[in-house]
């Protein structure tokens, strides 16, 4: 190859590879930044060149807040104000400069954007997008009429209308000095874009209204009635569920009406209510008004049928309401209307969530039985197993949830609405002056209740039988109760609710668990008893017994016993459990009433002494009847008497009366007191007669 042809072929081939490399450089470079802001592009001093679509409109995002807040310094006749943008609704189209900013070096085919890619290589030029803003011209002239209000003396007026009294009034107009708004609207939106705060000045100018007088009596004359029938009579602002009902009277009505033209050149007007004075009112009766949320209650009817009563949230006085709500019920012909609430917290148990509980199915009714009325300890047992039932009633134990009768019910007071009554005190039951005999009978609410859980194939978590057996109950499958234990406490182990549901009369209580087990079958049994241990005997005091009677049985003895409950629990897919409680019964010992000078020596109510029966000394001489008193051991008490009531002539010097009675037991060295009559004759009186000389 010659020379030449070589230098010729190099002359060709180095521009050639320069722009396969330049245009491969150029393709990984369009490849790595395809989601960039492409070469050097500013707005309003902030650099997006290099950033990503998501960046770029953050950046614009962050400059539309601090443009927002960077006030302006504007002056209307003399007095300076700070206007910030926000005011006036100052926004920037940042979608919009986005576009033109992600368009740069992307215009035009291949070539082109080749072309622009090379020269930005040496610099090239820096990209100013358009920067399109925007405002709000009605809020702008708010602002406007609020700084002639605050810095002219004598404002032109175009005239409006007011309510004094619950009459409409023309307000006239006048001529002053305003604000030319367009031109200060035109000042204000280049102050916007002028990013150095340059402070501006507000033309003011001679306004003359162009409403007249007569054009506002006209209007005034024309509303006249409207407004005399919005406050014509009270009005009143009721709910159904829970029943609310407020009365508005005429009174609050006029000093709350008011009236404005529809626009600043219309002949129309528009009424509405201040709501200042209605929410004053309102805040006074707000306990009488607002309503606390109400949850969801699954209730089970007399026909074991589930419902669910609605829950809601929390009634609130709806304060932005009020005023318009007032408005239309005016207008309405009953002069009545909704009252608005808006919600507040909500229930802990909404509707939807009582729903999705899933309580759907009787899952066992539990029913024991007692002897009616009796004595006052009886009807106090009776009082207390209804009380009980009453506070359990409608209890939700939850999915998961461990549910304790103690916790839920607390400590049975006289104040929470139990009496005294029987309860097993050591070994037998007694009452009434220990602290346990307060709620006492409430032991057999706890065995219905806990056949319920037995029996609806819960987890049994505690439960303590008596330690002494009561037929009335089934042996071994019972519970007692005390506070804080024993106590009955169970799992709800099942994927539902549980709602137990209660009632009680004189003879019975009953306990329905409501939910869902998955379909489980529960059955139980019952060994022999076994290990017999015989009862032995107690004695109890009775002041009022003959300490030489024979002792009064008042109930018989039974022996203790040890049993073993089974729970049979058969699933839906045939898979069986067995669960067993073994329980031993204390005997229960004879009973016996002496006086308590018989009890066994170390009995807490012994007596060492016995007392004696008072002889009667009824028609006794003083002296025979000290003798006898004397002789039983007691002291003698003597009072005297004179004549009149029952010291008559045949009682003298006889007793007439003793304390105690006959037959009543005393103490050794106790006093009897008795009464002697001492009567005496009535003086004699001899009457002399004279007869006159004839």
């Amino acid at each position: 190859m010659s020379k030449q042809l070589r230098t010729t072929l190099i002359a060709v081939a180095v521009p050639v590879a320069l722009i396969v490399w330049a245009t491969a450089v150029f393709a990984m470079d369009r490849a790595s930044n395809g989601g960039e802001v492409l070469g050097s592009v500013a707005v309003a001093g902030t650099d997006l060149g290099g950033l990503s679509e998501a960046e770029a409109r953050r950046a614009l995002l962050d400059l539309q807040e601090r443009l927002s807040t960077d006030p302006i310094t504007v002056t209307v006749a003399g007095d300076t104000f700070s206007l910030l943008p926000s005011e006036v609704g100052f926004s920037i189209d940042v979608e919009s400069v986005l576009e033109e900013a992600m368009s740069h070096g992307r215009r035009g085919g291949v070539a082109g954007q080749f072309g622009w890619w090379l020269g930005s290589l040496a610099g090239g030029d820096t990209l100013s997008p358009t920067l399109v803003t925007g405002y709000s011209r009605a809020a702008l002239d708010q602002v406007l009429d609020r700084w002639v209000i605050e810095s002219i003396d004598n404002p032109a007026y175009e005239g409006g209308v007011e309510v004094v009294g619950g009459r409409v009034a023309p307000v006239y107009p006048k001529t002053g000095i305003g604000i030319d708004n367009d031109e200060s609207a035109r000042l204000v939106a280049a102050a916007l874009v002028d990013f150095t705060r340059t402070p501006i000045e507000l033309p003011t100018q001679v306004i003359t209204p162009t409403r007249t007088p007569a054009e506002l009596d006209a209007i005034v004359a024309r509303y006249e009635a409207e407004a005399a029938d919005l406050i014509d009579s009270p009005v009143t602002l009721s709910w159904l569920t829970p029943p609310v009902s407020v009365k508005f009277d005429q009174a609050l009505l006029s000093e709350s009406l008011r009236a404005r033209l529809v626009s600043p050149d219309s002949d129309e007007l528009e009424f509405y209510f201040d709501a200042d004075p209605l929410i004053t009112y309102l805040l006074g009766i707000r306990d009488q008004i607002e309503q606390p949320p109400v949850d969801a209650k699954i209730v089970a009817r007399m026909d074991e049928q589930l419902t669910i009563i609605p829950g809601r949230s929390e009634l609130l006085i709806d304060e932005s309401a009020v005023a318009g709500a007032l408005l239309q019920a005016s207008r309405s012909a009953t002069k009545a209307g909704a009252f608005p609430f808006k919600e507040g917290t909500p229930p802990n148990l909404s509707t939807q969530e009582a729903e999705d509980l899933h309580v759907d199915t009787l899952l066992y009714r539990a029913t024991t039985y007692f002897p009616c009325c009796g004595d006052q300890t009886n009807l106090n047992r009776i009082q207390n197993i209804k009380r009980i039932a009453e506070e359990v009633d409608g209890a939700l134990v939850m999915p998961g949830e461990t549910w304790s009768l103690n916790e839920y019910v607390g400590q049975r007071t006289i104040e929470d609405g139990y009496a005294r009554a029987g309860a097993i005190i050591g070994p037998i039951v007694q009452c009434c002056d220990n602290a346990a005999n307060i709620g006492g009978g409430v032991s057999q609410f706890a065995t219905t209740l806990y056949n319920a859980v037995f029996f609806s194939g819960v987890k049994d978590i505690a439960h303590t039988p008596h330690t002494l057996y009561f037929s009335r109950y089934p042996m071994g499958r019972e519970a007692t109760l005390g506070y804080p234990t024993p106590d009955v406490v169970f799992q709800n182990n099942t994927d539902a609710a549980i709602l137990i549901d209660t009632d009680a009369d004189d003879t019975s209580v009953t306990v329905r668990f409501y939910g869902n087990n998955g379909g489980l079958e529960v059955e139980s049994g019952l060994s022999d008893q076994r290990n017999f241990v015989d009862a032995g005997e107690v004695y109890q005091a009775d002041p009022t017994m003959d300490p030489n009677g024979e002792p009064r049985e008042t109930h018989g003895s039974a022996p203790g016993f040890t049993v073993t409950v089974f729970r049979y629990i058969t699933y839906p897919d045939g898979e069986q459990t067995t669960e067993t409680w073994v329980w031993t019964y204390d005997p229960y010992p004879a009973v016996f009433e002496v006086h308590p000078c018989k009890l066994p020596p170390g009995h807490d109510d012994y007596e060492p002494s016995c007392p004696a029966g008072v002889p009667s000394l009824l028609g006794l001489k003083e002296r025979a009847a000290k003798d006898q008193i004397q002789a039983g051991g007691w002291t003698a008490a003597v009072s005297y008497v004179q004549n009149g009531g029952t010291c008559t002539e045949a009682d003298n010097e006889k007793v007439i009366n003793q304390n105690p009675e006959a037959g009543s037991f005393l103490l050794p060295e106790e006093e009897v007191k008795i009464t002697i009559c001492q009567w005496t004759a009535p003086p004699t009186t001899t009457t002399t007669t004279t007869v006159p000389d004839s």
